[in-house]
């Protein structure tokens, strides 16, 4: 029985789920490529650790392994605000796409219930319009006088 409640349940949001993921597309897959871009990102910074243990054993002197480590960091540091500036200018550019069609589709909502305002407007003046005849032909009709019994 529970199994059933189960299905149940997947069935009532699944519509909604689908229609999410149809109407977000395009901001998923830009998550998703940001995502990768990250992961890359991370996978290079690994890579670059490796060589550097050889490079320790390497060293000959205390002010080598400063200058490796200062390198190192450098390079660290570089890497990192390069990438955190990429990313920021991409999430900032997500978001104000994402707004501008957010404010469009607003603006379209509000301009398509206006256009559904006045059809219904339209239509009730031109029920009213109907009522108002009928009454108007109803008054005019002669009226049939009850017959007097002799």
């Amino acid at each position: 029985m529970a199994n059933k409640n189960r299905r149940s349940v997947e069935f009532d949001f699944a519509p909604d789920l689908k229609t999410f993921f149809k109407a977000n597309s395009e901001k998923i897959a830009e998550v998703s490529e940001l995502n990768r871009e990250i992961a890359e990102f991370y996978s290079r910074r690994l890579n670059s650790y490796v060589p550097l243990a050889s490079e320790l054993a390497n060293c000959r002197s205390y002010e080598d392994v400063l200058k490796l480590q200062s390198e190192f960091f450098d390079q660290f540091y570089s890497d990192y605000r390069k990438e955190a500036l990429k990313f920021f200018d991409r999430a900032r550019s997500m978001a104000v796409s994402g707004l501008e069609k957010t404010s469009q589709t607003y603006e379209d909502s509000i301009l398509k219930a206006q256009d559904d305002a006045k059809l219904i407007i339209s239509q009730a003046k031109d029920h009213a319009a109907r009522i108002i005849a009928e009454a108007e032909s109803r008054v005019s009709e002669p009226k049939l006088s009850p017959r007097k019994s002799a």
